[in-house]
């Protein structure tokens, strides 16, 4: 693991239950990733003395108070902050103000959940000075990770599994899953109007030759706009989510199939936190070999077997700057 520090928003503590509220599911969608930093962040599970609950409607949700303090954080940054030899009692102090009052009519339950999350991650107990505090619900209940539901209704694996590994496994209904699926159409064309302002903005500053929003004219293509940069094209794939940066995305096998055999450099535009008011976007660098490392894994799969594509967990070193994207106008959003 490197020791070079990371550029991020490291010290900001959160200040209120909503930021702390979402680092708590971040928490439990980062032990899931398989990057460096997500097995670290499994591993120091063990070190914890100060854990913090909230109640969902599958059960409590746990998380140290030095990921959910700081506002934004990721596998990634917690681990840094750790080698660092940052103070808990730092988080411990803002995060006091949104605790309830002690709760001793679910101090089983909540012992009895802590222990479950353990042994779901590979670890047979928690530290034995591991106290748990409740962060104020105020009289409302955590619902379902609404991009878990998205995305697990467009088929993404990670996802899915999220879901049914909850306390109470989650349950759509034929109504709910299709208008997940909606949603996430919705979603990935709100991605790539965006990027489409985007590109418009650099056109009119002459910072692109020229570009074709591919997608919008064949819904089938392997990649949604083909930009033209002085006297070369080259491929962009969007992939939004209304989550961080973080969340992971699905890559079709025709996607990568054009990543690897199309006679232009192909590279995924990451959007994201896309809404109504923008989002933001990162853009990576040309895949090309990426996908040829993917694809050989494919070669080892028995004959007759082709999959339908792959999840891709973000990776830092894959994409460039975070740029701002503008909210559509008016008359298109």
């Amino acid at each position: 693991m490197s020791d070079k520090p990371i550029d991020g928003p490291i010290d900001k503590l959160v200040d209120d239950l909503d930021q702390a509220i979402k680092n708590i599911w971040r928490y439990q969608t980062e032990l899931d990733g398989d990057s460096e930093f997500a097995r670290e962040l499994t591993r120091r599970m063990t070190f914890v003395r100060h854990w913090y609950a909230v109640e969902s409607d599958e059960g409590w949700l746990f998380a140290p108070s030095k990921f959910i303090g700081y506002e934004g954080n990721t596998a990634r940054f917690y681990v840094e902050r750790a080698r660092r030899g940052r103070d808990g009692r730092v988080t411990e102090k803002t995060l006091k103000r949104l605790l309830e009052t002690a709760r001793p009519d679910v101090d089983d339950e909540l012992r009895s959940d802590l222990q479950r999350f353990f042994e779901e991650h590979g670890h047979s107990n928690p530290n034995k000075k591991a106290k748990i505090h409740v962060l104020i619900d105020d009289e409302r209940r955590l619902s379902l990770s609404e991009e878990d539901i998205v995305e697990a209704a467009m088929g993404q694996a990670s996802a899915v599994d999220r879901l049914l590994r909850r306390p109470r496994p989650t349950k759509l209904s034929l109504e709910d899953f299709r208008e997940a699926r909606l949603k996430a159409e919705e979603i990935g064309r709100l991605g790539e109007a965006l990027v489409d302002l985007y590109l418009r903005q650099r056109l009119k500053k002459k910072k692109i030759t020229d570009y074709v929003w591919a997608s919008d004219i064949n819904a089938i293509e392997p990649y949604d706009f083909r930009v033209k940069c002085g006297g070369s094209w080259k491929n962009l794939e969007v992939k939004t989510t209304t989550g961080d940066f973080t969340r992971e995305f699905h890559l079709s096998y025709g996607e990568l199939r054009e990543m690897v055999r199309g006679d232009l450099p192909y590279r995924i535009v990451r959007v994201y936190e896309a809404s109504g008011d923008g989002a933001k976007m990162r853009i990576s660098r040309e895949l090309r070999e990426y996908g040829c490392s993917i694809i050989e894994v494919f070669k080892a799969l028995p004959d007759g077997v082709t999959p339908n594509g792959v999840t891709i967990v973000p990776d830092e070193t894959m994409f460039g700057d975070e740029t701002s994207l503008d909210p559509l106008p008016a008359d298109r959003g």
